[in-house]
């Protein structure tokens, strides 16, 4: 069963429609909304770059927890 879940993150409300839980989706939100806040209060950035630089320090906490499997990266 699919959930509708409304979140609100760096003051703009999304609908998220999940298979997960509603606190697991709330949850993953939070987290990204203080992510992207913490972007934005240490940087004059615009929300899109805020937004871009949270997804970064985001991914970059993932790969650090759980090493990736490098065969499938790209060079750049």
């Amino acid at each position: 069963m699919k959930n509708r879940v409304t979140v609100t993150i760096a003051g703009q409300e999304y609908t998220l429609v999940a298979a997960e839980d509603v606190r697991y989706v709330q949850r993953v939100a939070s987290h990204v909304d203080a992510k992207v806040q913490e972007v934005l209060d240490g940087a004059k950035v615009s929300m899109v770059d805020g937004a871009v630089l949270a997804a970064v320090n985001i991914a970059d906490e993932y790969f650090k927890e759980s090493p990736p499997d490098h065969t499938n990266l790209v060079s750049l």
